[in-house]
């Protein structure tokens, strides 16, 4: 980005401010198509969304975990952050989770299962959401 000098002739003036808007557009955005992209002052991570298999939160205060699939990563944020700002999609006080990687939705038990075996809790409240979400996927409700 540039600071734009009000004291050029017109036509700069505009394709400056157009500049800066278009380079704003693509370098801030927060959701970009097949990627998770979460920014905040404390951390900065782009992944794709099909590496992406929950978030949790962390025993250290204000911390979250990501579980994916070749990536394990602790990092500054809230469960309401990530809900917010991505994709993700909250399943419980302490999780979300990205639903194009759920393999199985256990109602009994309030959980749901990914491929690497990993599960995350499911609240009761969320259940019903979850459950729906994993009728469009490609696994199945037991």
């Amino acid at each position: 980005m540039d600071f734009i000098d009000k004291n050029v002739n017109e036509e700069l003036y505009h394709q400056k401010v157009f500049d800066t808007l278009n380079y704003a557009k693509t370098n801030f955005s927060i959701k970009k198509e097949g990627l998770f992209i979460f920014e905040n002052r404390f951390s900065r991570i782009r992944l794709s969304y099909d590496e992406i298999y929950f978030v949790e939160t962390s025993e250290t205060v204000h911390k979250l975990i990501l579980h994916g699939k070749y990536d394990y990563m602790e990092f500054y944020g809230t469960i309401a952050e990530i809900a917010e700002k991505t994709d993700l999609v909250r399943c419980h006080r302490s999780f979300a989770i990205n639903p194009q990687n759920m393999t199985r939705v256990d109602k009994a038990e309030g959980l749901v299962y990914f491929p690497n075996g990993e599960k995350c809790s499911v609240s009761k409240k969320k259940l019903k959401k979850i459950t729906q979400l994993m009728s469009n996927q490609k696994g199945g409700i037991k």
